[in-house]
């Protein structure tokens, strides 16, 4: 209720309106602007009065078939949609960001604009178009938009390193609603756009014109158990137990089990003598070493997540520190 974004699923799309989504693939941030502009004037048809709650709504793509690693991501892929997967390792503050700028007039009292206000460089005027002077001109705090803004930094999952190489990272952005949806150390799946911008530190050091990457988010959705936790009133989160499902349908979700499998676990952990299979399960081909096979084993269990009075989660992982030797073969 009163949610500023509407999740849009690609795959409903793509059979509704095939055009729309293959447009929303090659060109996603002009159709994502159409996309916002027309879910709000949806919204006010029926509800009138909702600029005064959100002055936008932003459409959130869900269930983009294709998933990319970060490694893998090229110039093929800029400018278009791309869905990747990772762990924040590093979370910036809150800001707010210019979006639209206007400004007054000190001489004539006009007001000028809206400018639009580009994320790579700073708006400027040089004449007033109503006295025709060049100022000076202050920055109207009351007639300007702004919006949040916060960056995080996405490092590839561990399990999708290949071996002997260091996990590569990327810098996400997050704007409006999107902020403070994923935590350091949390695993989360992003869809967005992959840009590039002007980076005169690259070509400094280069010696010759290097732009740097960066993904501008669209959706995001925590991983694993974190997606229970967040409310199921933010849309972009995308956390309702309807939305749950559709990703565990779509092939998303890390893990899938049914009732079956349930059934199976529950009789094992009755067995007698289940924590030595299990610790005997652990590179099988490899003789002794049982200290090391059961760090091992305690590596792959975890506790209960816990919500303390809704205001503070306590994960349930445990973290396992092991140190060894390479003769030890694991």
């Amino acid at each position: 209720m009163n949610s500023e974004s509407l999740d849009v699923s690609y795959i409903h799309l793509l059979h509704s309106k095939a055009i729309l989504a293959l447009f929303l693939t090659a060109c996603p941030e002009e159709m994502l602007k159409i996309f916002d502009v027309v879910a709000m004037e949806a919204t006010e048809l029926h509800y009138p009065d909702y600029s005064q709650i959100h002055s936008e709504i932003h459409v959130r793509i869900t269930d983009f078939p294709t998933i990319n690693n970060l490694r893998e991501l090229r110039e093929s892929n800029l400018n278009s949609l791309v869905r990747v997967t990772g762990v924040v390792t590093r979370r910036t503050g809150v800001f707010p960001q210019l979006k639209y700028v206007k400004f007054n007039c000190l001489k004539c009292d006009a007001v000028l604009g809206p400018f639009f206000q580009d994320s790579n460089q700073e708006v400027k005027i040089s004449f007033c178009t109503n006295c025709r002077s060049r100022g000076p001109f202050v920055l109207n705090s009351e007639k300007t938009l702004y919006r949040n803004y916060q960056r995080i930094t996405l490092q590839e999952s561990p399990g999708t390193v290949p071996p002997g190489r260091l996990p590569r990272h990327k810098e996400v952005i997050l704007l409006w609603d999107l902020v403070d949806l994923a935590k350091p150390g949390e695993e989360v799946e992003v869809t967005g756009i992959y840009k590039n911008s002007y980076d005169g530190t690259l070509n400094a050091k280069n010696g010759f014109p290097v732009f740097a990457t960066v993904l501008e988010a669209n959706h995001i959705r925590r991983r694993e158990g974190a997606a229970k936790n967040s409310s199921p009133s933010n849309g972009s989160g995308s956390s309702s137990a309807t939305a749950n499902d559709a990703n565990e349908t779509n092939g998303s979700s890390p893990f899938q089990w049914t009732e079956e499998d349930e059934k199976k676990i529950r009789a094992m952990s009755r067995e007698r003598g289940i924590i030595d299979k299990i610790i005997a399960s652990m590179a099988p081909s490899i003789y002794g070493h049982k200290d090391i096979k059961t760090a091992v084993a305690c590596s792959l269990f975890g506790g209960v997540p816990k919500d303390v009075n809704g205001k503070h989660s306590i994960r349930g992982d445990i973290n396992v520190l092991l140190l060894g030797d390479p003769e030890n073969g694991l």
